[in-house]
């Protein structure tokens, strides 16, 4: 479930509290799959089972990411309702393919 290091330094401690924090107002009916931090972005994140992240860029306001699974272009946004609609949106696009 962690993907953190153990030596976790302030403002990815302070990023992770504000994804906990999202979490608990939004997302909480859905289960968390992993918990991880890219060294290359500085966002700490939450996986859900829903398919969307909850990251934090140096302790910054929460996001919600969608990642494309066919290219993984990754998608950001400010509620978790814009994020469920865009992962719908896959979805239905990839439904649409599969029929062609």
């Amino acid at each position: 479930m962690l993907n953190l290091d153990s030596n976790v330094c302030a403002t990815e401690a302070i990023g992770l509290s504000v994804c906990w924090k999202a979490y608990a107002e939004i997302a909480y009916t859905t289960s968390i799959e992993m918990l991880g931090f890219n060294e290359n972005s500085g966002y700490i994140w939450i996986y859900l089972d829903t398919g969307i992240s909850i990251g934090s860029c140096m302790g910054n306001d929460a996001e919600f990411i969608v990642s494309d699974p066919d290219d993984g272009e990754e998608f950001f946004y400010r509620t978790y309702q814009d994020a469920c609609d865009k992962l719908h949106e896959i979805y239905d696009q990839e439904e649409a393919n599969q029929k062609k």
